[in-house]
């Protein structure tokens, strides 16, 4: 089996933040839920670690929004914010990953598959987290290049 447990990815939102966590062997991301982001950072952290911890993850991707010339995105102080919370007060890794297009290629995707737009608003979120998590995986088994 690859890596140790799973691999819970967070594709962080100011208002909802999209979940998905991937199998034991870490070859496949699917997705978990959607959460709210309606409370402080400290207790959004412990939110996701809790998930983390319910779902046997030992390691969180959390989506880093870089802009298309690679300097930070509007919420990247948020995401590293999170990062240093999460790795401070729980026993989890948590690893930054480049976000770039998920959000619109998870658009793309729910589009294509004639889904209505109230749907889509459901689903986006926690689709985005699923290309997230997958592109991390492809990276860990070198079949893809960040």
């Amino acid at each position: 089996m690859k890596g140790q447990g799973r691999i819970l990815c967070v594709d962080y939102g100011t208002v909802r933040i999209g979940i998905a966590v991937s199998d034991l062997t870490r070859t496949f991301a699917q997705a978990k839920e959607r959460i709210k982001n309606d409370c402080s950072p400290a207790d959004l952290a412990a939110r996701i670690a809790k998930i983390a911890g319910d779902c046997g993850a030992s390691e969180i991707v959390i989506g880093n929004p870089v802009k298309f010339d690679g300097g930070d995105g509007r919420s990247s102080e948020d995401v590293r914010n999170l990062r240093d919370i999460i790795t401070q007060n729980f026993s989890l890794k948590v690893i930054l990953w480049d976000e770039r297009f998920s959000t619109v290629s998870a658009e793309k995707t729910l589009v294509e598959a004639n889904m209505s737009r109230k749907k889509r608003k459901d689903k986006i979120d926690s689709l985005a987290a699923v290309i997230i998590l997958q592109n991390y995986l492809d990276f860990l088994s070198g079949s893809e290049m960040p």
